[in-house]
């Protein structure tokens, strides 16, 4: 997945949630991991959807 502003990508992985299991690989996530860590890298995509402005 390629963010091309840098702050997109820190929103995600320095959120204070995701950083408490950033050392653990996708798959051995609990499902409650990966649904949050799901919906963060969606919500922070450039989708028309999600559009505040």
């Amino acid at each position: 997945m390629f963010f091309p502003n840098g702050d997109d990508q820190n929103n995600i992985f320095y959120s204070p949630k995701v950083s408490s299991f950033d050392k653990i690989k996708v798959g051995k996530l609990s499902l409650g991991q990966l649904r949050y860590l799901e919906l963060l890298i969606i919500g922070n995509l450039n989708h028309k959807f999600f559009d505040a402005g």
